[in-house]
């Protein structure tokens, strides 16, 4: 008999983007600073592993710029400490907006319309029998996944034997 594998979804954000360097393979790697880490945590990524990062990206290429030259493997360039502490500040604005939106939006409560009948204590028959109210939607099919992810998030899954 098989077992199922246990998929465990770590979610880790990206803080700022603040370096690139060209790869062994000529493809852009990026110098991460991952939320909630001191900068001995930062770490080198490639681009696919930042595909959720787009907005971060862009600016990055902004701020540093663009151009149609080929550069050697291990090339890098690095972003200026100005840049750097907007980005901080924006993700630490935006996680902060995220994290009110979510905490609100745990915090509401199913709004559920009861008949006044339903209430009355001359009735005699049992309450859930009697009413016509859907159940909250908390009960109804399967349950949402409310994980916190901005946009500037990579997505570790790990598989668990």
């Amino acid at each position: 008999m098989a077992r199922k594998k246990k998929v465990e979804e770590e979610v880790y954000h990206v803080e700022v983007i603040t370096k690139a360097r060209v790869s062994e393979e000529g493809d852009w790697e990026y110098y991460v600073k991952w939320a909630g880490y001191d900068s001995d945590a930062d770490t080198w990524e490639p681009a696919d592993n930042l595909r959720q990062c787009n907005r971060l990206l862009q600016s990055f290429w902004l701020h540093v710029g663009t151009d149609d030259n080929d550069y050697s493997v291990g090339y890098e360039i690095t972003a200026k400490n100005q840049w750097i502490k907007q980005e901080k500040e924006f993700f630490a604005r935006q996680f902060s907006e995220d994290a009110k939106r979510k905490s609100e939006k745990d915090t509401k409560k199913p709004h559920i319309k009861q008949d006044d009948a339903d209430w009355s204590e001359e009735s005699d028959t049992p309450l859930e029998q009697k009413s016509s109210v859907a159940k909250p939607l908390t009960t109804r099919g399967k349950k949402r996944n409310n994980t916190l992810v901005s946009s500037d998030t990579l997505i570790h899954r790990r598989t668990i034997r």
